[in-house]
């Protein structure tokens, strides 16, 4: 279930200022509205074993390439709906798995599960709040909707105006479990304005990942980069493309054995913003 981190939600609107060109950043859901999205990632990983000529010898004739080489390509359709503003300033927000599939021919997420919650008007943080599935565990259900929350709020940052050629940063939390221990990372992402025409503003963005936890006798490191672009349809305050290429480098020390493993992963989002009225 960990690998649908990446393939649930990336969700970023925007609010334009008309007077200038100038984008004002704020994450918000509107009303009555249905984002249909697909998403498709493409994630392979290489594992590659140091040690002694026969701990290498023994790792072979137990029967591990080295190295160890794994690809995958998943693919996500889903839609969200937003209804009506209640007296509140709230308004229901619901998300249908459309289809899901990878490369061995297998689901990612049981097509037709729901996931509900709410928007709030003047808010940039919806709040799911349940999940109706009936191929998936109660652990399962839990972890889903604990991941697309984060997946939505890890966007999260206060306005930022910008000209075009301007940029800013944002610093966000990021953990890997690696055996017994988490490692805690922080992401510093850069988002530069590049252009606005014909109603779209173009973003490119890079992204550093720096290793904060201390671990004893420097037994694992971790490091990574990546680099994307965003195009933002601004009249509706949301992308309408989106794509992220990460690489995530982590050495660790794993009985006999130095593992070096690097994961390079691709991520494509495309959203068709309609009424749902």
């Amino acid at each position: 279930m960990k690998k649908l981190i990446g393939l649930l939600i990336t969700l970023a609107p925007f609010f334009y200022n008309s007077f200038s060109q100038n984008l004002t950043f704020s994450i918000q859901y509107k009303p009555e509205k249905k984002y249909s999205m697909s998403m498709m990632q493409t994630t392979k990983t290489e594992i590659r074993y140091l040690g002694s000529e026969s701990d290498l010898k023994n790792l072979k004739e137990a029967g591990t390439q080295n190295p160890t080489i794994t690809s995958r390509l998943s693919k996500v359709k889903m839609d969200v709906k937003t209804g009506k503003v209640t007296d509140e300033n709230g308004f229901p927000l619901t998300i249908t798995i459309m289809s899901t599939s990878d490369n061995k021919g297998q689901y990612v997420i049981p097509t037709g599960t729901m996931i509900y919650g709410n928007g709030t008007i003047g808010s940039n943080e919806p709040a799911l709040d349940s999940v109706v599935a009936d191929e998936l565990s109660d652990e399962a259900k839990d972890f889903l909707l604990q991941s697309l929350q984060k997946s939505m709020t890890q966007f999260l940052f206060l306005e930022k105006k910008l000209k075009i050629g301007e940029s800013f940063s944002i610093e966000s939390p990021f953990s890997i479990p690696l055996f017994n221990n988490t490692i805690d990372m922080s992401i510093t992402t850069t988002y530069k304005l590049i252009s606005v025409a014909n109603g779209i503003g173009n973003f490119a963005f890079t992204q550093k990942y720096t290793m904060i936890t201390v671990v004893p006798n420097n037994y694992a490191n971790v490091t990574g980069k990546a680099n994307g672009k965003l195009a933002i349809d601004i009249i509706n305050r949301f992308y309408i493309n989106y794509q992220n290429n990460t690489e995530l480098v982590v050495n660790f020390e794993y009985y006999n054995y130095k593992l070096e493993t690097k994961t390079t992963n691709t991520l494509i989002n495309s959203t068709v913003i309609t009424n749902n009225r």
